[in-house]
């Protein structure tokens, strides 16, 4: 019973936010993200290994999605963490909801450079709910937009939601 009991403290659980249309819904499964990026490599046994760009990727998503719930959490805000998918395929990592609307829809890649060809998730998802703001957050060096989507530095991401919380969006 211990171990059970302890569970909620080493994962990190995101729910899928269903599509209004049964048609869309790909998976009402949820994510689990493990508390620390350390201990997933060292299940994975590459503690010590470069990470390979598919591996450095689910380690860069975790790590943001961990810091993101850590500072709402810091912040004691009411929001939940959601992501999204379609039975295309399209996804997006992140929607940040707070009392029943959606704050902002993230998608997170760890490149150095975000073209328009990364942003078809976020488009997808534009296309059924079109008020909710659209950020990329790589490993870019300066904040720029493609097509209303907000391409931040995940450090500049990180600093905005450590001194606003969720009104930095």
């Amino acid at each position: 019973m211990d171990e059970i009991q302890r569970l909620p403290e080493l994962l990190n659980e995101i729910q899928s936010l269903m599509a209004k249309s049964a048609r869309k819904r790909l998976s009402s499964h949820p994510k689990f993200y493990l508390f620390d990026t350390g201990v997933t490599n060292t299940l994975q046994r590459v503690l010590s290994a470069p990470p390979n760009p598919k591996h450095h990727g689910r380690l860069f998503e975790q790590y943001l999605i961990l810091e993101t719930h850590r500072l709402l959490s810091y912040h004691q805000s009411e929001a939940r963490l959601f992501y999204w998918r379609t039975n295309t395929g399209s996804e997006v990592d992140l929607l940040l909801e707070e009392h029943g609307e959606l704050k902002a829809a993230i998608e997170i890649k760890a490149l150095k450079s975000i073209e328009k060809r990364d942003l078809h998730g976020l488009k997808s998802f534009h296309e059924s709910h079109p008020k909710v703001p659209m950020y990329v957050i790589g490993e870019v060096r300066e904040a720029y937009s493609i097509d209303k989507v907000q391409i931040l530095p995940w450090k500049t991401y990180l600093s905005r939601l450590f001194e606003k919380g969720l009104e930095a969006f």
